[in-house]
């Protein structure tokens, strides 16, 4: 029998945008960060989906529409930020491509500066003069990156498989692009351009595989269209813009139809 909805609980859809890579918490364990807009083109932060755990008919894409059940958190006061019942996670539809530059288009920002004072922890920008860029990391920057990964991975269950790849690419993925009248560089934690480093190593090599991902993402995909996903950490310390998601979006007149 369905649970009903709690007082304190809402419902609603959301279409995925991001997917960061898997972190280990104390807390919920091994889960991913994921958020997106709803059909007004308002943001919602949903934490916490233990994407390992879910069964195939409940595993989701950036452009899938999920339905939730969801209610304040304590621990995180992000405006957009939502504390969801995994459980009631579903899949219920999805942005078709040419639906896509009409949902994006109404939830674009001019100013990360002014989101940000503002309040707000997350935003879509479409970013100009675009440089994908994989420099090396040092000896040093690497082992520590590889013990931090060992030591969430040793937190999990130690029966099942973890979702953090077991040691980190050597490289890290950056962009270098101009908005709001700056040029800016950050890393790129979207979850789909790690995989596809590590998928295409294995098929292709390493320095193949660096060269397709310079190619594709530095420009093949600037020269279509793209829109990035920023967010902020939860920690107030850490008080600025991640480039959390990396979306093909072709300039476009569609207009959204969903």
């Amino acid at each position: 029998m369905a649970r009903s909805v709690t007082s304190h609980e809402q419902e609603i859809d959301v279409v995925v945008l991001i997917k960061a890579a898997p972190e280990m918490g104390r807390k919920h364990g091994e889960t991913v960060c994921v958020a997106g807009v709803d059909l007004n083109g308002r943001w919602h932060r949903l934490y916490p989906v233990a994407f390992r755990d879910l069964d195939k008919s409940r595993q989701f894409y950036r452009w899938d529409i999920v339905r939730v059940r969801w209610r304040r958190p304590q621990d995180d006061d992000r405006v957009e930020s939502k504390r969801i019942d995994p459980l009631t996670l579903a899949v219920v539809g999805n942005v078709k491509q040419r639906e896509r530059f009409g949902l994006v288009e109404r939830s674009l920002i001019s100013s990360l500066e002014d989101e940000l004072n503002n309040g707000r922890s997350l935003a879509l920008i479409r970013p100009d003069n675009v440089r994908f860029h994989t420099p090396r990391m040092t000896s040093a920057e690497l082992d520590k990156s590889n013990r931090r990964r060992s030591q969430l991975i040793n937190q999990g269950d130690m029966f099942a498989k973890s979702m953090i790849p077991a040691t980190s690419p050597p490289v890290s993925f950056k962009y270098t692009f101009d908005h709001g009248g700056k040029r800016r560089t950050h890393s790129c934690i979207d979850w789909e351009t790690e995989r596809t480093f590590f998928k295409w190593r294995e098929l292709y090599g390493e320095e193949e595989a660096l060269r397709k991902m310079r190619a594709q993402w530095g420009e093949e995909m600037p020269a279509s269209g793209l829109v990035f996903a920023m967010g902020t950490h939860r920690v107030k310390m850490f008080k600025k813009w991640l480039l959390s998601g990396v979306l093909q979006v072709p300039v476009g007149t569609q207009p959204f139809l969903l």
